[in-house]
C-alpha cells in the first residue's frame, strides 16, 4: 500500500507459521541468540557453529527474504523512500534491512529505510494520528527547555555477576554524549531514579546497557540499571511524551511475547509512554559493532536526519567494517513518527 492506494501483486500467501519457521531457521543459522562475551544481554545458547555458518546463515536469510518480500514486491521497492511494516506475529522482528534482494549482494538497507509500525489496534481511526498512550492517563505539561539528550552507558547492576561490564557501551555513551554536547551518565550513577527524573526533560534518550526480554512475562522485561531493573510495565506508565527518540542500545529490546498485533516488550512500552520512535534490537547485539553503529547513528540524528533514515545510513557505514548481518542488522525503528499529521511517506 502506498500513497496511490492499494497495489495488487500476484503472489502466493505466506502463513504466520511458515514465516515463524523461516525466521527461526535464520536465527539458528546466524547464531544471533548465542550467549557469549561482548553481548548486551542474556539469551539461551544454541549448538556449536559449523564450518559453513556464514553460508548457511545467508541461505536461510535469502529464504526469509523470499517469504517476506516476494518477487513483484521486491522489484517495486526501489521507487520508495521508506518501507513501513505493519507487524503481524513475528513479522516485526524480521531483520528487514539485511534481507537480500538478489542483485549482486544488494540488501534492503541499500534501497530504503524501514520503520515497524504499531499494531492496528493502536490506530485512532481513519486519517490518524496513531495513539502513543492510553487517553485516560494525564501527564503534567512542562514548559522547561529540553536537554539535547540523556545518555546512559554501562550501568553496573549490583548483585548480578551474570551481567558483566560492557566497555563498548561505556565508550559508546561517551562518544554519543560528545555528539549531543552533554555529559554521559555512567556506571553506578545510572540509577532508575536519575533516569526517570531526567528522561522526560530530554529530546533523545540513549541507553547503552544490558537488556533482558522475558517472553512469558513480557511486562517484566527490563533494562539493567545500577540499582535494579527498569521494567517494561513501569516504563509504559511513564510520561515520556517530550522524548522524540529513545535508543535502546541493549539486547532483546525488540523481543518479548509475540501476539497477533506484534510483540509486547520493552520497545512497545516506550511507545506507549509517549515516544514516537524507539530504536530497538532484534537479538543479542555485539558490543564492539554496536558502538560503531550507534555513534554514527547519533551523529546523523543530531544533524537532523529522521531515525529510520539515520539507522539505514549508520548500518551501511558499519557494514563496511562488520559485513556479517548478525553484527550490523540487529537494530530496527519501532514507531509512527512518519504517520503524524497525515504525512505521506
Amino acid at each position: 500500500m502506498d500513497s496511490r492506494g492499494l497495489q495488487a501483486f500476484g503472489v502466493g500467501p505466506v502463513s504466520p507459521e511458515a514465516l515463524k519457521v523461516l525466521h527461526a531457521d535464520w536465527r539458528q543459522a546466524a547464531r544471533v541468540d548465542q550467549i557469549g562475551a561482548g553481548k548486551r544481554g542474556l539469551m539461551s545458547a544454541d549448538g556449536p557453529a559449523g564450518r559453513s555458518r556464514a553460508e548457511r546463515a545467508e541461505e536461510a536469510l535469502s529464504a526469509l527474504s523470499s517469504g517476506v518480500l516476494p518477487g513483484p514486491v521486491r522489484e517495486s521497492l526501489g521507487s520508495y523512500g521508506r518501507l513501513l511494516v505493519l507487524p503481524y506475529g513475528d513479522l516485526g522482528a524480521v531483520p528487514f534491512s539485511a534481507l537480500p534482494l538478489g542483485a549482486q549482494g544488494q540488501r534492503l538497507v541499500d534501497v530504503t529505510a524501514v520503520m515497524v509500525l504499531p499494531g492496528v489496534q493502536l490506530a485512532r481511526g481513519a486519517g490518524g494520528p496513531w495513539l502513543n498512550r492510553r487517553g485516560e492517563r494525564q501527564c503534567p505539561q512542562s514548559t522547561a527547555k529540553l536537554a539535547p539528550a540523556l545518555v546512559v552507558g554501562d550501568p553496573r547492576m549490583s548483585g548480578r555477576p551474570d551481567l558483566p561490564p560492557l566497555p563498548g557501551a561505556r565508550r559508546e555513551a561517551k562518544a554519543v554524549a560528545r555528539i549531543f554536547g552533554v555529559s554521559p551518565v555512567l556506571g553506578a550513577a545510572a540509577t532508575r531514579r536519575m533516569v526517570q527524573s531526567r528522561a522526560p526533560k530530554s529530546r533523545v534518550l540513549h541507553l547503552a546497557a544490558h537488556g533482558v526480554a522475558l517472553p512469558d512475562t513480557p511486562l517484566d522485561s527490563y533494562l539493567a540499571l545500577a540499582d535494579g531493573p527498569w521494567r517494561a510495565g513501569e516504563i509504559m506508565q511513564s510520561c515520556l511524551e517530550p522524548v522524540q527518540v529513545v535508543v535502546l542500545s541493549a539486547c532483546q529490546t525488540g523481543l518479548g511475547r509475540t501476539v497477533d498485533g506484534g510483540v509486547i516488550g520493552l520497545a512497545r512500552a516506550f511507545y506507549l509512554a509517549g515516544v514516537d520512535d524507539v530504536v530497538m534490537t532484534l537479538w543479542s547485539v555485539d558490543d564492539a559493532a554496536t558502538e560503531t553503529l550507534m555513534t554514527r547513528f547519533a551523529a546523523l540524528v543530531q544533524a537532523g536526519t529522521g531515525a529510520d533514515e539515520a539507522l539505514r545510513q549508520a548500518m551501511q557505514a558499519t557494514r563496511k567494517t562488520y559485513p556479517d548481518p548478525a553484527l550490523w542488522a540487529s537494530f530496527s525503528v519501532f514507531g509512527s513518527s512518519m504517520l503524524k499529521d497525515n504525512e505521506v511517506p
